[in-house]
């Protein structure tokens, strides 16, 4: 008896043709029953698109942007749906407003029966809402059985109190298993009441995703009601400013959250510092602080003696602002030319945590300023967080000030390279003119043997040729390293910084680019060729 086919087996024709493009998939539902029952399951399996799902049960016409059914779905149509299709779907991922179809769909949930209409849906993730509480078109593919699931709006989909409670109730009673919720609403205070309430009813609940309210004082508290909440966001979106009040009756209103062990929050610091003084947990090990503009010097202190202080088992931490991200030109604006050292970010501030946090593996830290720190604090940091992976501090700054006291130089990457043998990704700002290029002759020049992205942002270069060379005695030869510079900002604000980033900056940091992977490959094959020699010399 033959063996039989590989593609006889469902597994491994699975396993091929979920690489295949789905045109490939449709023509192999044409080869055989078994290629077509494959097939069907992986066109099927996710849904990022209601037409064709609504187009099983008939023809659709648009009229007035919204699409209708010609003539009403017929039994046989239900039918083959049920015996086809019904029980392939596992994910649906809508990513555009259900606007247009929300007739559609509601003449098929009228029709539909008690049974789910997806039951093997496990993750449900919803656009848009219509202020129809119970009977919102999501409402329709909820069951018992979905795990995963988000809802998100545009800007005009506001509910009233009693809709959206209406709403949440359903999400409850029909999905209680729910092990992750994302809310993507409006940031109406009157919202807070129902998202308490349906926080109570999903016990298995794990991951909570929720916008950013003004003062989510409701929420907070309701968190003691999620006994197995690991993961924690109010989310950045820049439309919103970030949650900033807290108010508790107390000053030590502790919430204990044992379980939680990742949070995310687009807050202010002095917020996320509130929010973490009255929170009991000794899990956490990824930590998210975004506000949505630069935060002083102080704040961030105070942020990170608290961290530091409370969370010893952090390994991945960052601390930025929204704007710097969405590259907000506006923040230039409020920046001072001639910072104070209070103004920036100094190792005194980095100490709590690198005494406290040693588990430190990803690491980030913005400011518009440039870090006050010299090569001799980089050691420090590079010593106290030998299993760093990320590193990004002040990387970004809007403001150069290159005649400073205290500067990072090339010398600081060999820091890193010497006692984090993990780092893959490293952006610092840098001074890299001439007066300020290491001998590498001077210290221990260990090569890194991970890294493959180097950011050093718009930091100044006048010789590219001994930047290019301290580079090749430091950066790995056998692994490709993107280096990346000066493009935090837009072109005309990289202009109003410093007009150097885009001329002769720019020009010096090209020529290191188009040297460097050439110096790196001889380098390479030098090391070899020493590795070699000292092989011989130590068997004589």
């Amino acid at each position: 008896m033959s063996a039989p086919s590989p593609l006889d087996i469902p597994e491994i024709l699975n396993n091929i043709l979920s690489y295949c493009n789905n045109s490939a998939k449709y023509r192999s539902l044409l080869v055989c029953q078994r290629w077509s029952n494959v097939g069907l399951d992986l066109l099927w399996y996710k849904i990022t698109d209601l037409r064709p799902l609504l187009e099983l049960f008939g023809d659709l016409k648009k009229k007035n942007g919204l699409y209708k059914y010609n003539k009403t779905p017929s039994s046989a149509s239900w039918q083959r749906f049920e015996r086809v299709y019904r029980n392939r779907t596992q994910i649906i991922a809508i990513d555009f407003p259900d606007t247009n179809y929300r007739s559609a769909l509601s003449t098929l949930s009228k029709m539909r029966g008690e049974d789910p209409f997806l039951p093997k849906l496990h993750t449900l993730q919803w656009y848009g809402l219509s202020n129809l509480g119970l009977v919102e078109p999501s409402v329709m593919f909820m069951h018992d059985g979905i795990r995963e699931f988000g809802i998100d709006r545009d800007d005009d989909d506001v509910l009233d109190q009693d809709a959206f409670t209406s709403y949440c109730a359903a999400i409850g009673t029909r999905m209680p298993f729910l092990s992750d919720l994302r809310l993507g609403v409006s940031p109406l205070q009157i919202y807070q009441e129902p998202i308490v309430a349906l926080m109570k009813q999903l016990p298995n609940l794990e991951d909570l995703d929720i916008p950013p309210f003004p003062d989510p004082t409701e929420i907070f508290l309701g968190l003691a009601e999620v006994p197995r909440l690991k993961r924690f966001r109010i989310s950045s979106v820049f439309i919103y400013p970030p949650s900033s009040m807290l108010k508790l009756s107390n000053s030590r209103q502790c919430v204990d959250l044992e379980t939680l062990q990742k949070m995310d929050m687009y807050c202010t610091y002095p917020f996320g510092t509130k929010f973490l003084q009255n929170i009991s947990s000794s899990e956490i090990k990824y930590l998210t602080i975004t506000s949505h503009d630069p935060e002083t010097s102080g704040n961030v202190c105070i942020i990170i003696s608290l961290i530091a202080t409370k969370f010893s088992f952090l390994t991945c931490l960052d601390i930025g602002y929204l704007s710097l991200i969405r590259r907000e030109y506006s923040i230039l604006n409020n920046l001072v030319s001639q910072p104070l050292a209070k103004d920036m970010v100094q190792i005194g501030d980095l100490l709590p945590i690198l005494n406290n946090c040693r588990n430190i593996t990803w690491f980030r830290l913005q400011s518009p300023y440039p870090a006050d720190i010299d090569d001799n604090d980089v050691e420090t940091i590079a010593k106290s967080w030998p299993g760093l992976t990320w590193f990004s501090l002040c990387y970004q700054p809007g403001v150069l000030l290159l005649e400073r006291e205290k500067r990072l130089t090339l010398k600081a990457l060999s820091h890193f390279s010497r006692h984090c043998p993990n780092m893959s990704t490293l952006q610092l700002y840098i001074d890299a003119r001439s007066d300020h290029i290491p001998d590498v002759t001077c210290f221990e020049a260990t090569r890194f043997a991970k890294l493959n992205k180097l950011d050093l942002g718009p930091s100044p270069i006048n010789e590219p040729g001994p930047v290019a060379y301290t580079l090749a005695q430091l950066c790995p030869t056998e692994t490709k390293l993107w280096l990346f510079t000066g493009d935090g900002w837009g072109s005309e604000d990289l202009d109003d910084i410093d007009p150097r980033i885009r001329s002769t900056w720019r020009t010096n940091w090209n020529a290191v680019k188009a040297v460097l992977p050439v110096m790196l490959k001889m380098q390479g094959k030098i090391d070899s060729l020493q590795q070699d020699l000292n092989t011989e010399l130590s068997s004589r």
